[in-house]
């Protein structure tokens, strides 16, 4: 994607969406962005254009066909090949029309009340049951993004907000200035909390690379630049900026770095461990439970089951699912366990009566101890415990085959996300016994090859499953008779491209065009498909 600043403020936008359309039940034939329009930094989207890349077509604008009320003939001969822009800010079901124009909406400036307005522009393409590409190129002008202050002119521009619901698996784009524009008198900055990074070029534009772009993710840029005297930005605003926007941003980006300090270290913690219980256990697939059992046993084990639960219980304080409590308990505790031995120490030292202190000092001693043993260290927030009882409900029904007995349908992908949590809850065995149940094929080594992908949990448990019904033993040196190419090394590649990503993301950025999260919103595109 590129963004154009214009010398008037205003955005030229081109977006090029490739699709991965997996098959359905039903085809897809229409792909949608939705945007919200703010008076105070986004007023209006016009000189829209639509062109199918792949095939070379250039879309024709139409109004709003929904995809459901016609077949596969009635919606190529009638809908595909045609893009709209509606309103729907009442409902996305239902979508008035709307017009660049007339239905912009007056500029404000920022911090008065803002009137909103969302919108949708979509374009229908043939009905398409899969596809591997489909290179869309949107292009578009967004009006009244800037605003100029007495010494810069600054804006926002949020491609993707939070509320998108589409992941991408890359995301790249460049932000470009206009031609008086240069390094040495803008900034630029890119807030997005998943992996990324940033490059000023020659001419001050920002590039940006975004990986593993997660539904729910936004991406958003920040720039200033020095305001030029032939500035034709139409929203002004009485002020000096520069320096207020520099402070925001350098301290959004330490607290961003301390953000990601703290996680990559619970990263790496847990990494670490379930690396040694790996090694520990021989096999790249296991449960909590197993990964207990082989580490009580090892010297060293317990420090990295001290280590994971703590980051675990870092991750349960990020989601504010737990509080500490129990502190005035155990410093009670610790109080009677004190004077349990000074009491001893009377007894014996002073008084001379070894009985009262068995009979007195050493019980007190033993209740204290055993009150500081079992009272709660973290309890459950209200929020904690909704996500308690959503992973309760999730346990239950897993453990209850019969709810996936009917999908008729053997979905690896899905079946891996469920194994993931089973193998959090212990039950993975379980479950693998009763998936073999339904699907009988898992239990041929050589059909799982073909049939599962060889980097999920299915395929190793159903590896370990066949390899322990013959007998054998499944440890590291089992992995050469694999598939040509094997899975084993790619996903060893694969783990260590996460901790070069937990490290890198972990570095300070820099704050004058550095990545980092942050809290801002604008009038952000929201993808998705029908």
């Amino acid at each position: 994607m590129r963004a154009q600043m214009l010398d008037n403020g205003d955005l030229r936008i081109t977006q090029t969406f490739d699709y991965r359309l997996e098959s359905r039940g039903t085809p897809w034939r229409q792909m949608f962005q939705q945007y919200t329009l703010s008076s105070d930094r986004l007023t209006t989207i016009s000189d829209i254009s639509v062109t199918d890349l792949t095939t070379g077509r250039t879309y024709t604008q139409d109004t709003v066909h929904s995809p459901g009320s016609y077949g596969d003939v009635g919606w190529d001969s009638t809908c595909a090949g045609r893009w709209y822009i509606a309103d729907i800010t009442q409902s996305e079901s239902h979508p008035d029309p709307f017009d660049s124009e007339l239905d912009a909406l007056t500029a404000t400036a920022v911090g008065e009340p803002a009137q909103t307005k969302d919108v949708e522009i979509g374009w229908n393409i043939p009905s398409t049951r899969s596809a591997k590409s489909m290179r869309i190129e949107l292009a578009m002008t967004w009006h009244g993004v800037a605003t100029a202050y007495d010494d810069v002119v600054a804006l926002e521009w949020e491609p993707f907000s939070a509320l998108n619901s589409t992941p991408a698996a890359r995301v790249t784009g460049t932000f470009a200035f206009p031609k008086d524009i240069s390094e040495s008198n803008s900034w630029a900055w890119l807030h997005t909390g998943a992996a990324s990074e940033t490059t000023r070029l020659d001419d001050g534009s920002l590039q940006f690379t975004v990986t593993d772009l997660p539904g729910g993710e936004y991406i958003n840029v920040v720039v200033m630049a020095e305001r030029q005297p032939t500035s034709a930005v139409s929203r002004e605003q009485a002020g000096r900026m520069k320096q207020r926007i520099l402070e925001q941003e350098r301290r959004e980006a330490r607290i961003a770095s301390n953000a990601r300090q703290r996680e990559a270290r619970g990263r790496l913690v847990i990494g670490l461990a379930l690396l040694r219980a790996s090694e520990r256990i021989g096999l790249p697939v296991f449960d909590f439970g197993q990964m207990q059992a082989a580490l009580k046993d090892w010297r060293q084990g317990y420090a990295w089951l001290r280590g994971f639960e703590d980051a675990c219980n870092a991750e349960y304080q990020a989601l504010h699912a737990t509080v500490p409590v129990g502190v005035g308990a155990r410093m009670l505790g610790g109080a009677a366990m004190i004077a349990s031995w000074l009491t001893a120490f009377i007894y014996t030292a002073a008084v001379g009566q070894i009985a009262l202190a068995l009979v007195i000092s050493l019980p007190l001693l033993f209740a204290a101890t055993f009150a500081v043993a079992i009272s709660p260290r973290q309890a459950f927030t209200a929020q904690g415990e909704a996500y308690a009882d959503q992973v309760g409900g999730l346990m239950r029904y897993m453990e209850d085959f019969s709810e996936f007995g009917d999908r008729g349908v053997f979905d690896t992908v899905l079946w891996g996300r469920y194994m993931v949590y089973a193998a959090a809850f212990g039950i993975s065995d379980k479950l693998m016994e009763q998936m073999e149940r339904a699907y009988p094929q898992l239990a041929d080594p050589e059909w799982a090859n073909v049939h599962t992908s060889n980097d999920s949990l299915v395929y190793w448990s159903a590896r370990r499953r066949a390899t322990r019904a013959r007998g054998g033993a499944f440890g590291m040196h089992g992995m050469h008779g694999m598939h040509a190419g094997g899975s084993f090394g790619s996903m060893v590649s694969n783990s260590f491209s996460s901790v070069g990503s937990t490290i890198r993301g972990a570095m300070p950025q820099s704050s004058s065009s550095g990545g980092h999260s942050g809290s801002r919103r604008s009038g952000g595109g929201r993808g998705g498909a029908r």
